[in-house]
């Protein structure tokens, strides 16, 4: 059984435009992967964030409360001006290192969302694109039957 030569044509020209379709389908659930990933990862970097922020208060309440202790075993009263030195300087420090962490880890949090909206947008415009180019080749193919 042969096929004349319209419909291997036209068998051709669906096999391209089929082909286009799926190649657009394969690279949108790519960057729909990428996407999913990147939001997985934005989400774990705000979990951690808010862990690094809990052990560094953890941390700081520990240490004013070994320098209260401290203090109070030699004697000293606890709103000298010296505790209340040593204290302020250690909530200083500790505040300071947490704010350097955590503002750090949201950053990346924050890179992690852009960077899953833009793996969103290709995934869009992939398909976008896939459609434009198989309708281009179904018009350029169709020429050659008129």
């Amino acid at each position: 059984m042969g096929f004349d030569p319209v419909t291997l044509g036209v068998l051709s020209l669906a096999s391209q435009v089929g082909g286009t379709l799926m190649q657009a389908q394969g690279q949108a659930a790519g960057a729909k992967a990428q996407q999913i990933k990147a939001q997985k990862a934005a989400q774990i970097a705000r979990v951690q964030a808010d862990q690094a922020d809990s052990a560094y208060r953890d941390e700081l309440r520990t240490t004013l409360a070994n320098i209260d202790t401290i203090r109070a075993s030699a004697n000293v009263d606890s709103a000298s001006p010296t505790a209340f030195a040593l204290r302020n300087q250690a909530r200083e420090d500790s505040d300071m290192q947490r704010e350097r962490k955590v503002s750090g880890i949201r950053m990346q949090a924050n890179q992690l969302d852009q960077d899953a909206a833009f793996y969103g947008s290709a995934a869009r415009n992939y398909i976008t694109a896939g459609l434009v180019n198989a309708g281009a080749q179904a018009a350029g193919g169709a020429k050659g039957f008129f």
